[in-house]
């Protein structure tokens, strides 16, 4: 929810007044700028915002299982591609084992919608980044067909606005 993609998408999806807004983040500064767009405070204190990092298969499952969300919006991700081609091990901690314990702990809550932010760098992969992501759409259309249920990635190009796609000079 700290990211660039992730903060935009909890102050769209909070517009549709849902019955409660969770915001995760590894980031607690992400996290309370976030806050501040949507709330106009930062406290960090309610139960909307939530720090935690999705690498830890426990903890997050764990808070699924407490929370009981309905509809997962999953942004987290590392994004650099040239960051990521000297750390390939980073991309697989997040963008595939991250999402893979985003997706379980979906899946034993029974969440209903799932949506995986991805990548267009995920089409046809050339660089670390696509290949991470594309793995992690594989993980997201295996669960579905595994479910049943709504569980779909959504492919964004380079976004206008977002960390690591334009940097200002």
């Amino acid at each position: 929810a700290g990211g660039s993609i992730g903060s935009e998408l909890c102050r769209q999806i909070h517009e549709f007044a849902p019955s409660e807004l969770i915001m995760l983040d590894r980031d607690e500064s992400g996290l309370q700028a976030t806050q501040i767009s949507i709330t106009g405070q930062g406290l960090l204190s309610g139960k909307d915002t939530v720090l935690a990092d999705i690498r830890d298969p426990q903890v997050v499952s764990d808070i699924f299982r407490e929370r009981r969300p309905e509809v997962v919006f999953h942004a987290a991700a590392l994004k650099h591609v040239s960051l990521l081609g000297q750390y390939p091990e980073e991309a697989w901690k997040t963008n595939v084992l991250g999402s893979l314990n985003v997706l379980n702990a979906a899946r034993e809550v029974g969440v209903q919608t799932f949506v995986n932010i991805s990548t267009d760098k995920a089409a046809n992969p050339t660089t670390v980044l696509g290949h991470s992501k594309r793995v992690a759409e594989k993980l997201t259309a295996w669960v579905a067909r595994q479910t049943g249920r709504k569980y779909v990635s959504v492919r964004f190009g380079n976004v206008l606005g977002s960390r690591g796609s334009v940097l200002p000079l």
